[in-house]
């Protein structure tokens, strides 16, 4: 259920977001009943984005693979470059994971990819750079730096 609540001249309005958690934003509302209109507006369109019957801000048709060969190309530190992409290449661009959407990668997606890299030959070491390697895409993806 969406709320609202004032501090000083500013109203607030909290709905459950499209992910399913709280969320609050200040708006620039001037009444009180301003300030529900908006909050039941923005917790409606959220619902229909959980159900799926609108696009989620954050959908994008971007795979994996993508972000990583981006990654590569204007991010990675010129000294470990080419260990980096052939790392990346072998194990996430040509493998099934790399041409998964963004927003279907998940955690427990590429736990078992980690955990499939053993046995194929991949050792502990190449791993964890590799689970580092992957956060440090995210990261820079997601703020764009």
């Amino acid at each position: 259920m969406a709320y609202v609540r004032q501090r000083g001249e500013i109203w607030y309005i909290g709905y459950r977001g499209a992910s399913g958690g709280r969320t609050e934003k200040a708006s620039k509302a001037q009444s009180k009943t301003e300030a529900r209109r908006l909050a039941a507006d923005l917790e409606r369109q959220a619902e229909r984005q959980r159900l799926g019957l609108e696009a989620l801000p954050t959908d994008s048709t971007q795979t994996l693979a993508e972000l990583c060969s981006w990654w590569l190309a204007s991010r990675c530190p010129p000294a470990s470059l080419k260990r980096e992409q052939s790392r990346l290449t072998v194990h996430v661009i040509e493998a099934a994971l790399g041409a998964l959407p963004l927003r279907a990668v998940s955690a427990g997606g590429l736990d078992d990819r980690f955990r499939r890299m053993e046995p194929e030959g991949a050792s502990p070491a190449c791993v964890n750079r590799i689970r580092g390697t992957l956060r440090t895409v995210f990261n820079r993806g997601r703020t764009g730096a």
